[in-house]
């Protein structure tokens, strides 16, 4: 049985057969692995991961690209692989220390995969939130399954047709501003990065309180944080404020009310989305 490599990246398995291998190069801060089936492959020298070298399904030689002391038995095994081809021996993997080239391409593939067929993400991946903030369309590879998901939760998914067109309902309208989440993964189980979508932001603070202070000169209260906070007499504005990361917010009076008078009080976020008036009545000390 030839010898394997499996490679732990992103929390993907990855198991490579040597001779799938043709040539690697270094370009930049990239390493280009060129596969006999044409496919290439693309590595960022950031990128953190585990390669087990498996000889009958069992570990014979392990390292990590944040401990390369394995990297001498790792060339000794790599130099009687005559099915690997290195454009330079030895590779400079970040400011790290020294990566043998055939690890690398064994590393970079993009998504899960098994020792023979694809072992490539599809290579494009678009989407576009419909207007009725429910539906997410694009283009991606032809019977790839395409993921939304907000916050961890998968919200919606759907399986490309044969020309790579989708289109997938989301559990509900998104339109808070949020931000979602698009991955497309083919049938081979290879998985894009995951692609941002933002929905549009029509919605007002949900929330606002207030209370005024005994003195007349402060209403203090909670709302979405990054919102304004308004308060008008008789139409005209006597204080504002722009309420904390944590939504709390405190607005100074001018002048201070004492009379029992009524102010209006108006939240508005970052989108201009503005919160109906509510009502705040001052305190009543002063004398007739």
């Amino acid at each position: 049985m030839s010898k394997q490599i499996l490679i732990l990246k992103d929390g993907i398995k990855t198991t490579l057969e040597a001779s799938q291998v043709e040539n690697i190069v270094q370009q930049s801060e990239q390493i280009v692995v060129k596969l006999k089936n044409g496919e290439q492959i693309i590595l960022s020298k950031n990128e953190k991961f585990s390669i087990d070298v498996l000889e009958n399904n069992e570990s014979i030689l392990r390292l990590d690209s944040s401990n390369l002391e394995s990297l001498s038995e790792l060339e000794k095994f790599l130099a009687q692989e005559s099915n690997f081809w290195f454009d330079n021996k030895f590779i400079t993997y970040g400011g790290g220390g020294i990566l043998t080239a055939g690890v690398v391409a064994a590393a970079s593939s993009g998504g899960g995969g098994s020792t023979s067929g694809d072992i490539t993400p599809p290579t494009i991946l678009t989407q576009e939130l419909a207007v009725d903030n429910k539906t997410v369309t694009g283009m991606t590879e032809a019977n790839a399954t395409v993921m939304v998901s907000y916050k961890g939760k998968v919200i919606g998914t759907a399986v490309a047709d044969a020309e790579g067109k989708y289109s997938i309902t989301l559990d509900k309208a998104y339109s808070n501003g949020e931000k979602l989440e698009v991955i497309a993964t083919d049938k081979a189980n290879n998985s894009t990065r995951p692609n941002s979508i933002t929905a549009p932001d029509t919605t007002a603070p949900v929330s606002l309180t207030q209370v005024i202070s005994a003195d007349g000169q402060t209403v203090t209260g909670t709302t979405e944080a990054g919102a304004t906070v308004t308060a008008t007499f008789n139409g005209q504005v006597v204080g504002t404020a722009v309420a904390g990361t944590d939504g709390q917010y405190t607005l100074t009076l001018n002048p201070a009310f004492t009379n029992g008078e009524q102010l209006a009080v108006i939240a508005t976020d970052k989108a201009n989305n503005s919160t109906k008036p509510n009502t705040v009545t001052a305190p009543d000390s002063t004398a007739p």
